[in-house]
């Protein structure tokens, strides 16, 4: 790898602190919500908005991330019909 090589790859990295990280309230899984809103560009970083989004991706009491912050929310939780239908629907492909 050349010397110029070297220096555009350490270029393109940078390190970025998580609070200067924003979610996107515009993000298309959100538009089926009851609760979506568009927001104009200059107004994502407010802090409103960022709560906002946050309970768009979480969900009334967590409810959309139940599963991967309580582990008693896992497939055992599910009957076992439930657990049925969950595993075809996911069959692992040959």
């Amino acid at each position: 790898m050349s010397d110029l090589e070297k220096n555009t790859t350490q270029d393109r990295r940078s390190q970025l602190s998580l609070k200067s990280l924003y979610l996107d309230p515009n993000n298309y899984r959100f538009i089926d919500s009851e609760n979506y809103i568009h927001v104009e560009e200059d107004q994502i970083t407010q802090a409103e908005i960022q709560r906002r989004t946050t309970s768009l991706i979480l969900g009334k009491n967590a409810e959309y991330v139940r599963d991967l912050i309580d582990p008693a929310q896992n497939d055992f939780s599910y009957s076992r019909k439930e657990r049925g239908i969950r595993s075809r629907s996911h069959r692992q492909l040959p």
